[in-house]
């Protein structure tokens, strides 16, 4: 089972621990899909559907190493690998990243990568 762990600063904005190390802890980028889902059925009512996150992830200069639209629809998950450009495939250097995730409200925070 795998599972993620994170501070919570202040609304909105949220601080993430990726150990992707294949032990099942924090391996992957998650977002705590019940607590959205409660939030996304207060809007529209009686809505089942899954709701719809698109996640941006940016080293600490400012490039985009990381992008996903419709996240968490399939079973892709952010590990640590870069998918843009020259990051494409690439194990990203441990160390502080930036992601944004928009849908039914806009998330913002830090996600720190260390893998040993």
């Amino acid at each position: 089972m795998k599972k993620s762990f994170y501070f919570s600063y202040c609304p909105n904005i949220y601080s993430y621990l990726l150990t992707p190390n294949g032990d099942g802890l924090n391996d992957t980028f998650e977002i705590d899909l019940q607590e959205q889902e409660k939030k996304q059925q207060q809007i529209y009512r009686n809505s089942k559907a899954i709701p719809v996150f698109n996640l941006t992830i940016f080293n600490k200069n400012g490039m985009l190493v990381y992008q996903k639209d419709s996240y968490m629809q399939d079973k892709e998950r952010f590990c640590g690998v870069g998918n843009v450009g020259s990051f494409a495939g690439s194990e990203l250097p441990d160390g502080d990243y930036f992601f944004r995730i928009t849908g039914s409200e806009k998330i913002s925070g830090n996600i720190y990568i260390k893998r040993k």
